[in-house]
């Protein structure tokens, strides 16, 4: 039996590693940042024969009709080139979809995040949304969590400000805002 190779993991750590990278997010600069990168990791696990042939097995049936045509016709004594061009285009076809599909979940947990913010310290409110690899908040406790896995902190508990924090797809994204920011904001 051909090993698996996990195609939703390189996805999730090819945006993971794209979000370490950036100061602040931006989805447009994101997108940007992982243009090719579904091409480079389709590269990547298509070095070994046995590996080609994993992807096509597990693969094939949701993402197969995404391969393009990758080169032409092939000879019988090709098949082995046919293989891994038909395994490249699969594996790049499931990456880019699962890459997109990761970054509509961050893009809408990003504005959800927002929206919370908006309503705790106003309409007017605008703030830089924190990604980092650990709660960026540590261990200090916070004071609830809802049913979508948002982390609610007071001042009473971070040394005078509000925070907001949520994992999404091995990341996390947070706001953290002062009450004078709020009022400010009003």
């Amino acid at each position: 039996m051909a090993e698996r190779i996990d195609l939703e993991e390189r996805a999730e750590n090819a945006v993971s590693e794209a979000l370490y990278n950036m100061k602040t997010y931006d989805a447009r600069d994101l997108r940007d940042a992982l243009e090719d990168r579904a091409h480079e990791e389709a590269d990547n696990v298509c070095i070994y024969h046995h590996w080609c042939q994993a992807i096509i097995q597990d693969y094939e049936r949701e993402y197969g009709d995404g391969a393009d045509d990758m080169g032409g016709p092939y000879t019988a004594g090709q098949w082995r080139e046919a293989m891994t061009a038909y395994a490249y285009g699969i594996a790049s076809a499931a990456l880019s979809c699962m890459i997109d599909s990761a970054l509509r979940e961050i893009d809408e947990a990003a504005d959800e995040l927002s929206d919370i913010c908006k309503d705790a310290a106003g309409d007017d409110w605008t703030g830089d949304l924190a990604i980092t690899a650990d709660c960026p908040h540590g261990w200090a406790p916070h004071d609830r969590e809802d049913e979508d896995g948002t982390h609610y902190w007071s001042p009473r508990h971070l040394e005078g400000c509000y925070a907001i924090a949520r994992q999404v797809r091995g990341v996390w994204l947070s706001f953290t805002w002062t009450p004078a920011d709020a009022e400010a904001s009003r």
